[in-house]
């Protein structure tokens, strides 16, 4: 490849062949195992937040989306592909929402750590009265 060092940008990029090479030695070079393809995940299982917050656009009195659970079969799905990746990042079991509205969360947070052992799996309350 030293040979090209010479060529200009213009020349590199219309030589399709050049960026083919180039990009197979990459490729030998990576693992995908030291190359995360992300490192926390938040999972809304339910769309409902009992909390007031004024500065929080879908708190219980104005959030204009329609109600909506996810199904468990899409949550073990997830969780399922999220296993054969060996994730271990951080998972949030919830997300724009209060998870214990919600009440299969348990059940999901169990079959979460039984699939994803080595992810640092978590959840955020709300810890007011409204």
């Amino acid at each position: 490849m030293d040979n090209i060092s010479s060529n200009t940008i213009d020349d590199l990029i219309s030589n399709r062949k050049y960026f083919a090479q180039i990009t197979q030695e990459f490729l030998k070079t990576i693992s995908l195992e030291r190359i995360p393809l992300f490192s926390s995940i938040e999972i809304e299982t339910m769309n409902r937040c009992n909390g007031k917050c004024t500065f929080c656009p879908v708190n219980h009195d104005i959030d204009p989306r329609k109600f909506s659970r996810m199904s468990e079969p899409l949550f073990q799905k997830i969780i399922d592909e999220l296993k054969t990746l060996n994730y271990r990042g951080r998972l949030a079991l919830y997300s724009n929402n209060e998870p214990f509205l919600d009440v299969r969360i348990e059940d999901f947070a169990r079959y979460a750590r039984s699939a994803l052992p080595r992810a640092c799996i978590y959840i955020y309350i709300l810890m007011a009265r409204f």
